[in-house]
């Protein structure tokens, strides 16, 4: 999958580990860290849910939530024009190969 970011200073903190410590401290920097490359490992967003051990992707959002430890969340989006969506207008997940890290909530 491919990673983008909603500003330069979210990218930076996401790509820096030295930023990201800062930012969020040591353990959710390396958390934030260890996310990101996973996410970069995988085929497709449904897969995000077996890794990060989530029940299930939110039903009625774009937004995906990922706990990064001491309550700390980072909200993700699909974004591209491949992807394809349900009756509903929910992203089939499994067909979404591109997220946009979009904040960081502390």
């Amino acid at each position: 999958m491919i990673v983008s970011y909603e500003s330069v200073e979210l990218r930076e903190c996401c790509l820096q580990l030295a930023v990201a410590e800062r930012l969020l401290g040591s353990v959710r920097a390396q958390a934030l860290i260890a996310l990101i490359a996973d996410i970069e490992t995988l085929e497709n967003a449904s897969e995000l849910a077996d890794i990060h051990h989530v029940d299930a992707l939110p039903d009625m959002t774009d937004l995906i939530l990922i706990d990064i430890g001491a309550n700390s969340v980072v909200r993700l989006v699909p974004v591209g024009r491949k992807f394809k969506r349900n009756d509903e207008n929910t992203p089939l997940w499994a067909t979404v190969r591109r997220l946009k890290i979009v904040g960081i909530d502390q």
